[in-house]
């Protein structure tokens, strides 16, 4: 019965910690800047023009453009700073306003802590993936119609959730690297400028100095421009175990700084 209870408690403050970091304005404006960073990369791809249209566009049109934004620079350095905007900031949060003080007596360090970092995880992680799905639905409500037959799908339903995923995946990274800089630096500029930061870092040691540890390239989590073992699942695998190391660095981090 205890067990019980343990649960029901534990589930009630996941939840009221995911309706906050879903709930909010924000969450559905991170959603469409994901989305508007896969589309504009089109550009001028974006208006095939009527004598183009009246011939029919070429088979798989809006997958090229799908993918094309995919590859681009605005998805690869928005997503470290929207993944933050849902929840990243939620323990600076509490903790500047004593919020958390008067919540710890009704329950333990170790729920507090496993809710505010999941729910964090779930919001960086939902605003990308949705953001990702929603650009691919635009560009096929738009364009398909328009396209020539194709004897196969351009691409596979397997092939596009995959890539939800690893999106996804992303966006939990990123969110966690976040949070970790509000515990680290408490300041909420750091909050959402630090993932930002590291970021860059990223691309540019792994790309100037460092080119055979590609894996920690962001570039390269979309792209797939080098061999991965098993292709997409490959990096969705990888992707996986760096947002459970990150996850772990956050829980015991953040029950250090509730003892302080």
């Amino acid at each position: 019965m205890k067990r019980k209870e343990r649960w029901k408690s534990g589930w009630y403050q996941f939840s009221s910690d995911l309706d906050r970091a879903l709930g909010q304005g924000v969450f559905l404006a991170a959603v469409l800047v994901i989305a508007a960073a896969i589309i504009l990369p089109g550009g001028k791809d974006l208006f095939p023009g009527a004598e183009k249209i009246a011939k029919g566009l070429e088979a798989g049109y809006h997958t090229t453009l799908f993918r094309k934004g995919l590859s681009g620079e605005a998805v690869v350095f928005l997503l470290p700073l929207v993944s933050t905007l849902p929840y990243a900031a939620s323990w600076l949060d509490e903790r500047k306003n004593g919020y958390w003080k008067a919540y710890m007596p009704r329950t333990t360090k170790e729920k507090y802590a496993a809710s505010r970092i999941t729910a964090n995880a779930v919001g960086g992680g939902l605003c990308s993936s949705l953001g990702y799905f929603l650009a691919y639905l635009i560009l096929a409500l738009i364009y398909r119609p328009m396209e020539a037959a194709a004897e196969t799908p351009a691409i596979s339903s397997g092939v596009l959730a995959l890539g939800g995923a690893a999106v996804f995946l992303m966006g939990v990274f990123w969110a966690g690297a976040g949070f970790l800089c509000s515990l680290l630096f408490r300041n909420r500029y750091m909050i959402y400028g630090g993932p930002f930061l590291l970021s860059y870092l990223m691309v540019i040691i792994t790309s100037r100095y460092l080119p055979g540890v590609y894996t920690l390239n962001p570039r390269e989590w979309l792209a797939m421009e080098h061999y991965w073992e098993g292709g997409s699942l490959g990096t969705v695998a990888f992707l996986g175990e760096i947002c459970l190391l990150s996850m772990l660095a956050q829980y015991l981090m953040l029950k250090r700084r509730l003892e302080e």
